[in-house]
């Protein structure tokens, strides 16, 4: 039986992808995968934090590429490596920041038995479709296409999907400036309608199960982010065939639905930057409405007005925030002397800054909860961190979500199991009170 390859483009990460690449070889079994980092970093740096893993680990290959190929044409250049065509099953290509627990490695494995086209590894999934297996392109894109365009979600089958490509009309169709960072969402959704039975399988993954690199926010790069999310995400779905032309908008806007990337606080801390003026609204503004969730009128108010609007902006999350922000704090002291228990939820900044505002002010709370108490210690900032199944139910006990919205939708469920949904204060932390 063929293994998958895995293959990581880096370029200028070494400390990050040693750490992500610590992480697969102690999860994967090697009779089954094959690692290969791919870096384009001009100096020895990855392939000396590598040297130790690549030396003990025969499965793992270093191979060195130009600083000079774009990174979407580091990706059509695996997809075409003879190599990874004729001696794997499946093609698994990662960011040099994820990966995942075993228990996702063994469905995947389990699955690639069945032969699908395209497997995809969900961690969003906000809808909660779950586990279960599509063929029609159109339905997979609408759903799909914003949350496929991270790199490390879907593995491709090199038999059916690689191997029988057009790489020379892929090629001068989708790696122009305009789709660079896009350019496998568009390579996957033109393969779909051509290849003949074409099917898909969707997992969907818990969070928990994913492994996020410690080191990733060190190598953000904020300013690109408008040019990226703002531009070229729009001009690559644009792009593609028109059997997609019904669904181009709709599945261009759930990207900004779905994520902050480009909400008023992102778009606030843009112009702050200087990355958002009145030059680069002026480009972006006919397809604002369908990259952004930020109106066009509160987007020229940042531009035209003085900075320091969009510093209003930055500072409380939203316009709506900033008018509210005299009504949330009062809703909010009421709440905590409504119950003669207050529980923060979260343990993390979120939660810190919560704590930090309610001893400025002297209100009384018991401690933190946490789902998961391993690994939190037992005491923050002088109060105790307690695990909530270990919580019972009090009438009198109030419970202040300090969790950001992601997280806040897992546990909202939890909380009314536990007969505590009607004791519970879930302002949207994108008004955040404490800072007033």
């Amino acid at each position: 039986m063929k293994k998958t390859a895995i293959c990581i483009p880096t370029f200028k990460r070494a400390k990050m992808v040693k750490d992500t690449c610590l992480k697969i070889a102690g999860t994967i079994e090697k009779e089954n995968f094959d690692v290969y980092i791919y870096d384009s970093t001009p100096d020895t740096s990855t392939e000396e934090a590598l040297k130790e893993l690549l030396q003990n680990n025969e499965n793992f290959h270093y191979i060195k590429i130009s600083p000079l190929i774009h990174s979407s044409k580091k990706l059509y250049d695996i997809y075409q490596s003879e190599n990874i065509q004729n001696s794997y099953n499946y093609l698994w290509i990662l960011p040099d920041y994820l990966f995942f627990t075993k228990e996702v490695v063994q469905a995947v494995l389990n699955q690639a038995e069945e032969g699908w086209d395209m497997m995809m590894l969900d961690f969003y999934d906000p809808e909660k479709i779950g586990d279960r297996p599509y063929v029609n392109a159109g339905q997979i894109f609408l759903e799909y296409a914003w949350s496929m365009a991270q790199y490390g979600l879907v593995l491709l089958n090199c038999d059916r999907v690689l191997k029988s490509a057009d790489w020379e009309y892929l090629e001068n169709k989708y790696l122009g400036e305009d789709y660079y960072n896009f350019s496998h969402i568009t390579m996957y959704f033109e393969r779909m309608i051509q290849i003949p039975d074409f099917r898909f399988y969707h997992f969907s993954v818990e969070r928990k199960n994913v492994y996020i690199s410690k080191y990733r926010k060190e190598y953000e790069d904020l300013d690109a982010t408008l040019k990226i999310w703002g531009y070229r995400w729009y001009k690559s779905l644009d792009a593609l065939p028109a059997y997609y032309d019904n669904s181009k908008k709709r599945a261009t806007r759930r990207l900004c639905e779905h994520t902050e990337l480009l909400d008023e606080k992102n778009v606030a801390a843009l112009r702050i930057r200087g990355v958002l003026n009145k030059e680069t609204f002026g480009e972006y503004k006919s397809q604002w409405r369908v990259v952004t969730t930020v109106h066009p009128i509160i987007a020229r108010l940042m531009v035209y007005l003085p900075i320091s609007f969009a510093e209003i902006i930055s500072r409380y999350g939203s316009v709506k925030g900033w008018l509210l922000r005299p009504a949330v704090l009062c809703y909010f002291l009421w709440f905590c002397k409504k119950y003669k228990k207050i529980y923060l939820y979260g343990a993390g900044v979120v939660a810190q800054k919560y704590a930090d505002f309610m001893m400025r002010k002297s209100i009384p709370f018991e401690g933190f909860l946490v789902s998961n108490s391993e690994g939190n210690g037992s005491v923050l900032k002088g109060h105790k961190v307690i695990g909530f199944p270990e919580l019972e139910y009090e009438k009198g006990a109030g419970i202040v979500i300090a969790l950001n919205e992601k997280n806040k939708k897992e546990i909202l469920p939890l909380l009314q199991e536990k007969g505590y949904g009607k004791n519970v204060f879930q302002i949207n932390i994108l008004t955040p009170f404490y800072r007033f």
